[in-house]
Formats: C-alpha cells, sequence, structure tokens
C-alpha cells in the first residue's frame, strides 16, 4: 500500500464522493475483485520504470494488469472511468511522477458546490 493510499483511508468518506460518479457507484470491491487489485500491485511494482516513461505526471488506472486509464487529474480519470464502464473500487490507481510527492490535497481541496 502506497502513503497514498493509506493518506485517502483517512478521509473515506470525500473519497466516497468522489466514487459516486464512478460506473459502480463507489462501495466495497467484491471478493474476487480484491484478489485482483493484489495482481494489479505487483502488475504495478514490476512495470513502474515503463509506466513512469509512458505516463509521466499523469494518474493511471490499472485493472487486469493492464492500463485502462491515463488523466492528468483524479477527476478526469474518473469521469473517463465512468464513459468505459470500468468500477473505480475495483481498479489501483497511481500517480506517476519521479518525485515522491504526496498528492493529497488534491482529494479534498475542492469547493463542495
Amino acid at each position: 500500500m502506497s502513503i497514498l493510499d493509506d493518506l485517502v483511508a483517512e478521509h473515506e468518506e470525500k473519497l466516497e464522493q468522489l466514487k459516486n460518479g464512478c460506473a459502480d457507484g463507489g462501495g466495497r470491491p467484491a471478493a474476487n475483485a480484491i484478489e485482483e487489485l493484489g495482481k494489479d500491485g505487483d502488475f504495478f511494482r514490476n512495470n513502474y520504470a515503463a509506466l513512469l516513461a509512458q505516463y509521466p505526471n499523469q494518474w493511471i488506472a490499472i485493472k487486469w494488469q493492464r492500463v485502462v486509464g491515463a488523466a492528468a487529474n483524479y477527476f478526469e480519470m474518473a469521469v473517463q472511468l465512468e464513459e468505459k464502464g470500468v468500477a473505480c473500487n475495483e481498479t489501483l490507481w497511481e500517480y506517476m511522477t519521479e518525485n515522491q510527492e504526496i498528492l493529497i490535497a488534491s482529494l479534498w481541496d475542492m469547493d463542495d458546490d
């Protein structure tokens, strides 16, 4: 689990609001999806350098051990996955950067208009 994942877990309410725009309406992943997320995590770690070269400074979504979306920000990614019918809560999201940045501010520094 990444630092980002740990920090996001502390802010589940805001994360649930973000997930509401996704294909499945958010919520907990199905049991078999948890196993798939583990495989997707392995794919991410094993292919980090190639993914970074292909998607610098972008969010990527991984499912079925392949990239199913890439976007400049978290919300564009949610829209992209919604359009593809991909369940956000069953998809591994990572921000591709060479810097060890903490990117949590983008998750809750939003106006609730």
